[in-house]
C-alpha cells in the first residue's frame, strides 16, 4: 500500500517537472520569435486552408491516419519477439496499438500513457507480465531512434538545418544531444538484449522509427506543395532539416506532439526559406489536425468500444451470477 503510494506520487511530481520544463522552453522560445508570431494574419491561414479543396483536403487527411497506422509496426516486432502474437488476432494488435498510439500522441507525457494503456490492453492476453513490461518499454525508448538518425543526418548536413539552428547556438546542442541517442540505443541494446529470443530487434525498431519519422516530415513536405509547389522544389531537404530540429526541440519540452515549440520553430525556420507565414502557418494546422487530431479522435472512439464491451460483459456476467 505504502509502495502504491510512493509510486502515486513518484508520477505526479515526474508529471508536474516535465509540465513545468516543458512551459519554460516553450516560453524562452515563444519570447525570442513573438515578433514572428504576431505579424501573422489569421484571416489568411483561415482562407488558405479553406481554397485547399475538399479532395485534396481529404487525401492528406487519410494519409495523415495512414501514417499513425504505421506506427502498429512496433507492436507487431515486439508481440512476436516475446511470442504473444499468437494469442491475439492481427486487428486486435492493430486495433490496440492504433488506440494507444493516437491518444498518446495528444495525451501522453514522455509515453507514460501509451505505455499505460498498452499494459492495460494486453495484459489479459499475457502469461508473463514482466516480459510484457520489458516490451512495452522497448517500444516506448525505441521510439526516440528514429528522429536521433535523422539529427545525425542534419549534423552531417545531408539535411542541412543552418536556416533554424544558426542564430540560436541553444538548436544545435538540442540537435547534438538528440544524435548521441542512437549509437548509445544500439550499443546497450545488441550488447546486452532486453529481449534475447530477437537479439535485432533494436534494429528492427529503430527501422520502424526512422519511416515513421520521415514520414511526418514528408506530409508536412507534401502539404507546403499543395500551396506552393514551385516554391518547394529543390528546397525539401533545407525543409526537412528544419522540421527534424523543431521536433527535437518540441520533444525536449516533453509536451504531447510537441505542440507549440513545433510549429513555432517550423514557422520561423521555413519563413528564413521564403515561405509566408500565413502558408506555414495553413499547413501546420492542416497537419496537426490529419497527424493528430483525426487520428485522436478515432482513437478515442475505440477506446469508448473498449470500455463499452468491457462493461457490458462485466454488467451480464454479474447479473447471470446472480439469477
Amino acid at each position: 500500500m505504502e509502495t502504491n503510494k510512493k509510486n502515486k506520487y513518484s508520477n505526479i511530481l515526474k508529471a508536474c517537472i516535465q509540465i513545468l520544463v516543458g512551459s519554460i522552453i516553450f516560453y524562452m522560445i515563444y519570447s525570442y520569435f513573438k515578433k514572428e508570431i504576431i505579424s501573422l494574419d489569421l484571416e489568411k491561414v483561415k482562407s488558405l486552408i479553406l481554397d485547399l479543396g475538399e479532395v485534396k483536403f481529404l487525401i492528406i487527411i487519410l494519409l495523415g491516419t495512414f501514417g499513425m497506422a504505421i506506427l502498429s509496426l512496433y507492436d507487431f516486432f515486439v508481440l512476436r519477439a516475446i511470442a504473444m502474437h499468437k494469442n491475439l488476432s492481427t486487428l486486435r494488435i492493430f486495433k490496440i496499438s492504433f488506440m494507444t498510439n493516437s491518444l498518446n500522441m495528444i495525451l501522453g507525457f514522455g509515453g507514460f500513457i501509451g505505455a499505460g494503456l498498452r499494459y492495460y490492453m494486453y495484459k489479459p492476453y499475457s502469461k508473463d507480465n514482466k516480459k510484457l513490461v520489458v516490451a512495452i518499454g522497448m517500444i516506448i525508448i525505441s521510439m526516440l531512434s528514429g528522429i536521433s538518425l535523422l539529427s545525425i543526418l542534419v549534423i552531417l548536413g545531408f539535411l542541412p538545418g543552418e536556416d533554424l539552428y544558426s542564430k540560436n547556438i541553444s538548436l544545435y546542442y538540442f540537435l547534438i544531444s538528440m544524435s548521441l541517442f542512437l549509437p548509445i540505443y544500439l550499443f546497450i541494446n545488441l550488447r546486452k538484449p532486453k529481449i534475447k529470443t530477437d537479439k535485432f530487434l533494436s534494429i528492427k525498431l529503430a527501422i520502424i522509427s526512422f519511416f515513421e519519422w520521415i514520414y511526418a516530415a514528408f506530409l508536412v513536405l507534401l502539404i507546403l506543395y499543395t500551396f506552393e509547389e514551385d516554391f518547394v522544389l529543390d528546397k525539401e531537404l533545407r525543409i526537412i532539416g528544419i522540421i527534424v530540429i523543431a521536433s527535437i526541440a518540441g520533444l525536449i519540452t516533453m509536451i504531447p506532439g510537441g505542440v507549440g515549440t513545433f510549429d513555432i520553430l517550423v514557422l520561423v525556420g521555413l519563413a528564413r526559406l521564403g515561405f509566408s507565414y500565413e502558408i506555414v502557418a495553413a499547413s501546420i494546422l492542416i497537419y496537426r489536425l490529419s497527424y493528430y487530431v483525426i487520428p485522436f479522435l478515432l482513437g478515442f472512439l475505440l477506446l469508448l468500444t473498449e470500455i463499452f464491451t468491457a462493461f457490458k460483459k462485466k454488467f451480464f456476467n454479474t447479473k447471470e451470477g446472480i439469477l
